[in-house]
């Protein structure tokens, strides 16, 4: 067996076997490669020791015969590396199954793969770029050693059936990562926006990564490709809303010496580009009104008024409301607690709606009825304290009102008006004696309705 390797372009390891009886393989000797473009060695990594075991099947039996590619995986200190899945994987068009095995607690794997058969051995760590085994260190293994003088560049290692091979190690590096703030035109974070990172570089998928941004605005994409160099990537934002993309920035890449869509990003495995990305709505799809907001509540001087949003296209909008009074601005928010100068005048309502990678929607409604006054609230009806006796001082004691407003006072005897008491207090006279006494509060305030409270009438005079 010849482990070889060289500088010409090889995407795939090959492992092959002779039988007990010595016979070669008429087929031409398979040589090794290295890509032209070898991924940038980093500070984080795993080594994955590969040793390689040739077992030639009696030929009484007539199963295939196989090899066993065994190994360990360790990080760079020398300790073994748990759950690392190592796979020998057969190329498009063959039939067999590939071969895979998850690295032991001690590090320790396993692959049985078929005899005379091209497989390719990679290895995927959680959260690392999937490395294969010529793309790393430029080595695949041939059944024979050339029937020529090996000419190329790299070192040849013959090894002879049952033997096995320690030492040989390819790097399994962190992926490259982009990360960064979402915003809107006003700098306010904007979260639930899929971003998507691609690039036509990474081989095997064109989409290498996507996630959403969180409640903060935040995205950080894994480029867990495969980039064959430093990666020109294309960076995606769109709205994850009901209608798709609605937000959109792109950051976009070069091909050759051309601009392919506009902008390069370079970025390479191992290292973190931050992104940071400013959103613009888009004007050709506004958030849809489907009925118009508006307001309850008795336009009345001291009332509150509420809006209501009325229904949208998305449903659940972000609202915000402002009150008129014709062209004037009265406030803002959802309720107006309804003043003395509107009285008379028909008050308004706006409401706008904005939504993720939509343009904002206005709305506006009016009340068909313009201010009245308003009505006071009073706790209660007023109370007389002191004696109901000739000569004694009485004094009226009022509830709390809303609003404070103005209050006069009258007397009354058996229910009807003394000349001339009109104040707070009142002294009983003899013309009272035998009569009950009581006191009725007059309520007046600007742009608001009068009102009367008595109260009850006191025991007879004595």
């Amino acid at each position: 067996m010849t482990f070889v390797s060289d500088d010409r372009t090889s995407r795939q390891a090959r492992v092959s076997w002779a039988s007990t009886t010595g016979a070669t393989d008429p087929r031409t000797p398979m040589t090794a490669h290295r890509h032209p473009h070898a991924i940038r060695q980093l500070a984080t990594m795993l080594v994955i020791g590969v040793a390689l075991t040739t077992v030639a099947m009696p030929p009484a039996t007539a199963a295939s015969p196989t090899g066993t590619i065994t190994g360990t995986v360790t990080d760079t200190a020398g300790r073994p590396v748990e759950g690392v899945r190592v796979t020998a994987r057969i190329p498009q068009g063959v039939t067999q199954p590939s071969a895979a095995s998850t690295s032991t607690s001690g590090g320790a794997y396993s692959l049985s793969v078929p005899a005379s058969t091209e497989v390719q051995v990679c290895a995927t760590a959680s959260g690392r770029l999937p490395v294969c085994f010529d793309d790393q260190r430029g080595y695949v293994i041939d059944r024979t050693p050339p029937s020529t003088p090996w000419a190329g560049v790299g070192t040849r290692l013959t090894l002879d059936a049952g033997t096995t091979r320690n030492g040989t190690s390819f790097q399994v590096p962190a992926p490259a990562r982009i990360r960064g703030l979402l915003t809107d035109a006003s700098g306010r974070p904007v979260a639930g926006v899929r971003v998507t990172a691609h690039t036509d570089d990474v081989r095997g998928n064109d989409d290498t990564a996507s996630t959403v941004s969180n409640g903060a605005g935040r995205y950080d994409l894994a480029l867990t490709g495969q980039p064959d160099s430093p990666a020109e990537y294309c960076l995606d934002v769109a709205a994850a809303a009901d209608d798709g993309h609605a937000w959109v920035r792109r950051h976009q890449t070069r091909q050759g010496d051309g601009v392919w869509f506009g902008c390069t990003k370079v970025i390479s495995a191992g290292s973190v580009l931050t992104e940071d990305v400013t959103l613009t709505a888009d004007a050709t799809n506004p958030v849809r009104n489907i009925t118009t907001p508006y307001f309850v509540g008795t336009p009345k001087v001291g009332y509150t008024l509420s809006a209501r949003p009325g229904r949208w296209d998305p449903a659940s909008p972000t609202l915000s409301y402002a009150w008129f009074d014709g062209t004037r601005l009265l406030a803002t928010g959802p309720r107006y607690v309804v003043r003395r100068a509107e009285l008379g005048h028909t008050i308004s309502i706006t409401a706008t709606a904005t939504a993720p990678g939509r343009a904002a929607a206005t709305r506006s409604w009016a009340a068909t009825a313009t201010v009245v006054r308003g009505t006071f609230w009073i706790k209660s009806r007023p109370k007389v304290s002191g004696r109901a006796k000739v000569g004694q001082r009485l004094r009226a004691r009022s509830a709390a009102t809303d609003p404070d407003g103005r209050r006069t006072y009258r007397w009354m005897r058996d229910g009807r008006t003394i000349r001339g008491a009109t104040g707070s207090t009142y002294r009983v006279t003899t013309a009272d004696r035998r009569h009950r006494l009581s006191v009725r509060v007059r309520y007046t305030a600007p742009a608001y309705e009068t009102a009367m409270r008595a109260s009850r009438s006191t025991k007879k005079v004595r």
